[in-house]
């Protein structure tokens, strides 16, 4: 339901853009305010409810073996992965199919629309919308790599980190905000990104080197029954 909640979201946050669109004229002449909730809603799509719209639809589709080779959805350890529930097979449809809007939607927004007045920008205003797309590219593929990647904690490390690195180094050396305090506080977001990956990624080593990982039966499922 949840799922469904942002798919609604985005069709809503959609529609509004393109009527605006159509009728921008007219607005900025008689309800110049409209305008201002639009960008306060593609603002809060595109940066608060990103990440957490992301993570909800691959729940959908986030699945894992078990030590018998047996496929199981993530959320719900009893249930096979794509078995023939029509529920989970037809939410996992809608949330690729969504993910798919969510991330064509995202970069045509930061590509062709921003602030680009070096004075009456904003913090934000920019040369150019590519850098700022480059981010939510990486962005999502960093969800992506948390949440699929769980086997494979090495390469989830080497993306994470390396992607944070790689921003912080194309802010440094391309710098594309007008204002340096921009650019700054992206490469500190950015920074803090890869530096907890990094600490979480040693700590998982850890704790796997010292086999004091601690069954949970929410998450792993049939793996940690069998494994007590």
């Amino acid at each position: 339901y949840l799922a469904l909640g942002f798919v609604v979201i985005i069709i809503a946050v959609t529609s509004y853009q393109i009527v605006c669109a159509v009728l921008f004229r007219q607005i900025v002449a008689s309800q110049p305010w409209v305008i201002a909730l639009l960008r306060i809603t593609v603002d809060i799509l595109t940066k608060i409810l990103y990440i957490p719209i992301i993570t909800n639809f691959i729940t959908t589709f986030d699945c894992y073996f078990d030590e018998d080779t047996h496929n199981y959805w993530r959320p719900a350890p009893t249930i096979q992965c794509l078995s023939g529930d029509i529920l989970q097979i037809a939410s996992t449809f809608v949330s690729i199919l969504f993910l798919i809007i969510l991330f064509t939607y995202t970069i045509i927004v930061n590509l062709f629309i921003f602030p680009h007045n070096p004075r009456h920008g904003g913090l934000f205003s920019s040369r150019s919308g590519v850098i700022t797309t480059f981010e939510f590219i990486i962005l999502f593929g960093n969800v992506f790599a948390v949440r699929l990647l769980f086997s494979w904690p090495f390469w989830r490390g080497i993306v994470t980190v390396g992607s944070s690195l790689c921003i912080v180094f194309v802010h440094f050396i391309y710098q594309p905000y007008y204002n340096m305090t921009s650019n700054f506080l992206v490469c500190i977001a950015w920074t803090l990104f890869g530096s907890i990956r990094l600490c979480a990624e040693i700590g998982y080593a850890i704790e796997l080197s010292s086999h004091s990982q601690v069954p949970q039966k929410g998450v792993f499922g049939r793996c940690s029954l069998q494994s007590n």
